[in-house]
């Protein structure tokens, strides 16, 4: 588990360092990996956030093909990454399905 929320930390910290997004967006990336790194996840929500994080670092070395990030391409960016957090905090809080 430790191996696990390593690896999503340091994906993580090189979205949040590699991104044009403002002070905001690199406080809340953090808070994200503070969140998963704290919390125990079944085997298949692990394997969702892992997709979830694939799709963002495709969609961004997609659009960093040309040296830099439009508005459009950070707006969809920033969204992505808020769908994130939001499906780790839907993860963290789901007691009803571990009861």
């Amino acid at each position: 588990m430790k191996t696990v929320a390593t690896l999503i930390t340091a994906i993580l910290l090189t979205l949040a360092s590699g991104s044009s997004a403002d002070a905001h967006s690199r406080t809340h990336a953090v808070s994200v990996r503070i969140d998963y790194a704290s919390v125990q996840l079944t085997p298949g929500e692990i394997q969702a956030l892992r997709v979830e994080q694939a799709q963002i670092k495709r969609f961004k070395r997609q659009a960093m093909r040309d040296g830099f990030l439009n508005k459009r391409e950070s707006l969809q960016l920033r969204a992505m990454n808020k769908a994130f957090a939001r499906q780790v905090r839907n993860f963290k809080y789901n007691r009803a399905r571990r009861l």
